[in-house]
């Protein structure tokens, strides 16, 4: 899933978005992640679903 990142590049990762964003502010973003990234997978499922739509115009 993360390719060749290893635990410890993991951790210097996770180490720094702790120091720049603080422990107190951490849920929010996470929250604020989590409601984009569900954004994202339904823009891009409707917009898969809309191309699928003019496939079964043209014939495919």
């Amino acid at each position: 899933m993360f390719g060749r990142l290893g635990i410890w590049e993991m951790a210097v990762i996770a180490a720094v978005v702790v120091f720049l964003v603080g422990p107190k502010n951490l849920p929010g973003l996470a929250r604020t992640a989590t409601k984009g990234y569900s954004e994202y997978k339904k823009v891009t499922k409707e917009l898969k679903d809309s191309i699928n739509v003019f496939d079964v115009f043209k014939g495919k």
